[in-house]
């Protein structure tokens, strides 16, 4: 009796601990993609983002992140790669320089379509962010046109775990990783962004 017991005991906990490690995986959070754009506006002592705004901007970078994992390198970028390769192997300059060019154009083709994109989003999301003129006029204030600029054109990025700098490691001043660090403006003694 003893022996069935502590079988069924086992058996309970094994089960109960299958049922915590299964609901710790299904409640984990998702990263909020606005995060670091919220922060910037709290720091500008801005209105934070509406609604219909935060809504905008989410499927907005959503939209963005989906075009861009169609347009990854393609089998040509591969090819012209294991071709430059074996002319290196083979001792064949003319062919690696050849091949080499063909790299760059493909590569070239793929960069100003990146950039094409970004551009597209960041004036997209400036848009939406100068529908409300306080939140617009404070980030400038408080952080530039080319703060503004970076603030925005990071948008993409954000909220992507294992992604980004800072991601994965400590930073020096408390647990927050991937978090931007401000420092003292040595003029006026306000903050501003700065990575460490």
């Amino acid at each position: 009796m003893k022996s069935l017991n502590q079988k069924l005991g086992a058996v309970i906990f094994c089960v109960a601990l299958a049922a915590v490690a299964a609901t710790a995986q299904t409640v984990r959070p998702t990263p909020d993609s606005l995060r670091g754009l919220k922060r910037a506006l709290e720091s500008a002592s801005a209105p934070a983002l509406s609604s219909q705004q935060e809504e905008q901007l989410k499927t907005l970078v959503l939209q963005f992140r989906e075009s861009r994992k169609s347009q990854e390198p393609d089998a040509a970028l591969g090819a012209a790669r294991k071709a430059y390769q074996e002319a290196i192997m083979a001792g064949d300059a003319a062919a690696a320089n050849a091949q080499a060019q063909t790299i760059a154009n493909l590569v070239a083709v793929h960069s100003s379509e990146s950039l094409k994109a970004e551009s597209g989003l960041a004036i997209q999301a400036l848009a939406i962010i100068k529908s409300n003129p306080q939140q617009y006029e404070a980030l400038v204030q408080k952080f530039g046109n080319s703060g503004v600029s970076r603030l925005i054109s990071s948008l993409p990025r954000a909220g992507r775990i294992g992604r980004g700098p800072g991601m994965g490691r400590r930073e020096k001043h408390g647990d927050r990783t991937g978090e931007r660090l401000t420092r003292p403006n040595r003029f006026d003694g306000s903050l501003r962004g700065r990575r460490r």
